[in-house]
């Protein structure tokens, strides 16, 4: 991604924040079952069961339906302050790393993500830490680049971040034939749940989802020898 449309979709989500105000957490599931619920009334209680992780099999004459899938198409850290580490070079260190969300999001799906960290401070060999966006905050993830000793505060950027999560597939629904008795099984897009006071938007034919919050990154450093 270029670094200016990073930026740009970074204030743009940073400002519907401001205008929201306040934390706010999208449950998907909670989302599914409102449609369903309405949909049922309309189709005078007919729905026997749904689902949001199931799809319709395959009909002699229709393909499968592919089930609902997520994935984490990026996510970019901004508005950083302090923005630069200006000290000097320090490599014996600990640090602490945590994410704390204002919009986040609980979904029956997957949404994890490797992030190399530190992401800010410069001088120590990135650890991998496989961060799940379902749900967050977390506590504090810790790493160690060297024994533990007395270590100072070097350094502590407060940053934003935001990660773009889209949606793809079709769920299922179940309702009586009233002939036979047996379920019937029927479709629904997933970008059927579009609904702004959500968050949920479509974009570019897939339903989307914006979460965004504060990154916090404390690196703690022992005075080394010349």
């Amino acid at each position: 991604m270029q670094t200016s449309y990073a930026e740009a979709i970074l204030v743009l989500v940073l400002l519907s924040m401001v205008i929201r105000a306040g934390s706010f957490q999208m449950n998907l599931t909670r989302v599914a079952e409102r449609y369903i619920n309405i949909m049922n009334k309309t189709m005078r209680g007919q729905i026997s069961r749904w689902s949001l992780t199931e799809a319709c099999t395959s009909r002699k004459s229709t393909p499968t339906e592919h089930p609902v899938t997520a994935q984490i198409d990026w996510m970019i850290y901004g508005d950083c302050n302090p923005y630069w580490y200006r000290g000097r070079e320090r490599k014996h260190c600990t640090g602490l790393f945590s994410w704390s969300a204002r919009a986040s999001i609980i979904c029956p799906f997957k949404l994890q993500r490797n992030i190399a960290l530190p992401i800010k401070y410069p001088w120590l060999e990135r650890k991998v830490y496989n961060l799940d966006l379902n749900n967050i905050p977390v506590g504090s993830v810790i790493y160690h680049w060297s024994p533990k000793g007395h270590e100072t505060r070097v350094y502590g950027p407060k940053c934003h971040f935001v990660a773009k999560i889209t949606f793809i597939g079709n769920f299922a629904y179940y309702i009586k034939d009233s002939s036979t008795g047996k379920l019937k099984c029927e479709s629904v897009g997933i970008i059927k749940l579009k609904n702004s006071t959500e968050g949920l938007v479509v974009e570019r034919g897939n339903l989307t989802y914006y979460v965004w919050g504060i990154y916090f990154e404390n690196i703690w450093c022992t005075q080394q020898k010349k």
